[in-house]
């Protein structure tokens, strides 16, 4: 965890230290603290879940829940780093506290920053493009289409070239 948190680090210091503050090194610093918030956006799920027999709840996920846990969890980390950047450390913090987007969604709050929006975009399209695949792939109907998926896509469902390629490596 805490060789995360230094990596990020890296770029930023061998900027401000050759005193290169070009458009390279702010794109360069701003791709290393999106690959940290992506990194780190859900550690906070170990300790939100167990994982006996089945996913359950634990009483930190209940009353704290991820989103929070992982802002304490990465605030006591930050906090051993000596002279860890005040800046990083709430760009840090606000991915986490922002990755979902909105309130109805769980986060404390919405994205403020480029980085804090590319997360939650990326986080989004992961979480839609795995429940289009797996409704596609635990659809039994024969043909091309998957059918109608109301819960989170309220419409109807192209599965054939995903389901082609399936039966492509089948037959191979």
């Amino acid at each position: 965890f805490l060789n995360n948190i230094e990596n990020a680090l890296e770029p930023t210091d061998r900027s401000q230290a050759n005193g290169n503050y070009s458009a390279v090194g702010e794109l360069t610093s701003r791709l290393t603290s999106n690959h940290s918030g992506a990194l780190l956006h859900d550690f906070g799920k170990i300790y939100e879940l167990s994982f006996d027999r089945n996913y359950n709840y634990t009483d930190e996920g209940r009353l704290i829940g991820h989103i929070t846990i992982e802002a304490i969890k990465l605030q006591k980390e930050i906090d051993i780093i000596p002279d860890f950047p005040k800046e990083l450390a709430l760009q840090l913090i606000h991915m986490i506290l922002s990755h979902h987007g909105s309130y109805e969604f769980g986060s404390p709050k919405r994205p403020k920053t480029i980085e804090a929006m590319i997360l939650y975009y990326l986080d989004d399209m992961d979480a839609k493009v795995e429940a289009m695949y797996k409704f596609i792939t635990e659809n039994t109907a024969d043909g091309k289409w998957a059918g109608f998926e109301q819960k989170q896509f309220d419409r109807f469902i192209y599965k054939g070239s995903l389901i082609e390629n399936q039966d492509q490596s089948i037959e191979e």
